[in-house]
């Protein structure tokens, strides 16, 4: 599975302030931290000065974890990517007309992959069948574009404000992979609002995990690492449970 790490958010309070105040051990230190465990170091800020002197930190770091730009502003991204060094994922594009537009093209110039989020101009879809059409439609114009790496985001909503949108989402996700594309998912999402978070990210992965080829969430926090160990040796992608039993030799 590939992971997409998302601590560095610039929404998040103590990252704001390491990205006001200029704290490069910090953000050098938490982006280390995460690469041990990640295939993508998400990287999230709204001003591009901020998201330029991230780039320039993580960069620096001595890992083999790539970048993935998180951003809805396609002067932001033009100059992100013109600052990235080696492979780059974009998070992300959406049926939005203006954002297709503005994206893929960049996308396709960069030779990027991308997440795309199965929302549109009305918004997020309310329905699982709805969200899947607008899948449809991105798919297509990617198609068109000749971009092939592309993970769709069924988007996952708090729990908290709706008790059915873990099971939206859910079906979402087991309709993208019968279209055989791929897919991700914003792990944290599902928690918003709820105490002990990880207790619900953890079932929720677990169910989920059979439907993804990616997830976006905290890898600093074990007990998701963990699950997603097991998960895979369970559902036969971890040979001879080869993984899972490397893992646990050297605690």
């Amino acid at each position: 599975m590939i992971l997409i790490g998302d601590r560095i958010n610039s929404r998040i309070g103590e990252v704001k302030r390491a990205i006001k105040r200029r704290d490069d051990a910090y953000i050098h230190n938490l982006a280390k931290r995460q690469a041990k465990k990640c295939d993508y170091l998400d990287l999230f800020a709204e001003e591009k000065s901020d998201m330029l002197w991230l780039i320039e930190i993580v960069d620096a770091v001595d890992a083999d974890a790539e970048l993935c730009i998180d951003t809805t502003d396609v002067d932001i991204l033009e100059s992100a990517l013109s600052a990235c060094r080696g492979e780059v994922m974009i998070n992300s594009i959406s049926g939005e007309e203006k954002r297709l537009s503005e994206f893929l093209q960049l996308i396709k110039d960069y030779n990027a992959s991308c997440i795309a989020l199965c929302m549109d101009e009305r918004g997020i879809p309310a329905t699982a069948e709805e969200r899947a059409k607008v899948c449809k439609k991105v798919l297509e114009r990617c198609v068109e574009k000749g971009i092939e790496d592309v993970y769709f985001d069924p988007l996952v909503m708090p729990i908290s404000i709706n008790e059915k949108n873990g099971m939206t989402t859910l079906k979402t996700l087991e309709i993208l992979k019968s279209m055989s594309v791929k897919t991700t998912s914003g792990l944290t999402n599902i928690s918003y609002g709820l105490p002990c978070p990880s207790n619900v990210e953890v079932a929720f992965l677990a169910l989920a995990f059979r439907y993804s080829d990616s997830m976006i969430l905290n890898p600093l926090d074990e007990a998701i690492i963990e699950m997603i160990r097991a998960c895979e040796a369970v559902i036969g992608r971890d040979r001879f449970c080869r993984g899972y039993l490397r893992a646990y030799r050297k605690v």
